[in-house]
């Protein structure tokens, strides 16, 4: 058993503290300790304060990957952003917001939806608010916190606009209903640029190969024996890839979008 004095000197006051920061406390050894006649010598140490600085405002906020996209059908959008600290510590929570009113988000009011502070490190959620609206402009920012609990400046609000409702919709039983209107010389894409577009929802995924038209002049052969007249925008794959085909002095064309589009969500497609 032994006994240790310990004497410290006055404390002198070196800085003040910023209630916005966050301090790292670390012990710096500046010499040795060493046995005398068995007993323990204690030597100075020094004292080091590092600062955390809190995280930046959230970056490149993105609704379904578009920066403020204006025509949304989708009602439960993934919302994201880019987390950003000056000491490069990583995201330990987020706030987000939803308002249907830009005053009240200016306030710092989610009167849609307030995840209120989650501990989580993902930087994107799926909209679980209240019930959006067609035709209707909402505004949205997020802040985080990090490592230590510090939390950060909310982000610039961002936007997304829903869609308008649609006046008119047919449902076609994907094997061989069509609707067809009158030819004018206007559909004729033969050396002149077109564009096809079209809003589809598709009610489920189609496993297989056979091609289902969305908006065409002239029908396509499924067998592939006469695709010099067809002109339009199909569903071409397993997994609802949409192509577009044109045919330009007697030879086809086409190209396949890179994935497909989900079902039972209303989806802008086009073909330029």
């Amino acid at each position: 058993m032994f006994v240790s004095k310990v004497t410290c000197t006055s404390a002198s006051k070196v800085g003040t503290v910023n209630t916005k920061l966050s301090y790292i406390l670390g012990v710096q050894i500046l010499g040795k300790g060493k046995s005398q006649n068995n007993t323990v010598v204690f030597v100075p140490c020094s004292v080091t304060l590092g600062i955390n600085n809190p995280p930046r405002e959230p970056q490149n906020l993105l609704c379904n990957g578009i920066s403020n996209p204006i025509i949304l059908f989708d009602f439960t959008p993934d919302l994201s952003w880019r987390f950003s600290d000056p000491e490069s510590n990583s995201q330990l929570a987020y706030q987000l917001l939803v308002s249907d009113n830009e005053s009240e988000i200016n306030n710092n009011n989610g009167n849609l939806w307030d995840t209120n502070k989650v501990n989580s490190s993902v930087n994107s959620v799926k909209y679980a608010g209240n019930n959006l609206e067609y035709s209707k402009t909402y505004f949205w920012k997020v802040r985080t916190w990090d490592t230590y609990n510090l939390p950060g400046p909310y982000s610039t609000v961002a936007t997304f606009t829903m869609a308008s409702k649609p006046d008119y919709g047919i449902h076609f039983d994907g094997i061989n209903d069509y609707v067809e209107i009158p030819d004018t010389p206007g559909l004729d894409s033969q050396n002149t640029a077109v564009t096809i577009e079209a809003y589809v929802k598709y009610d489920k995924v189609y496993n297989d190969w056979i091609p289902r038209g969305i908006v065409s002049k002239d029908r396509y052969d499924y067998n592939g024996n006469n695709w010099t007249r067809f002109h339009g925008l199909y569903q071409d794959s397993p997994d609802n890839r949409i192509a577009f085909g044109l045919v330009i002095g007697g030879i086809y064309y086409k190209i396949v979008s890179d994935i497909g589009i989900s079902s039972n969500v209303w989806t802008h497609v086009a073909g330029v």
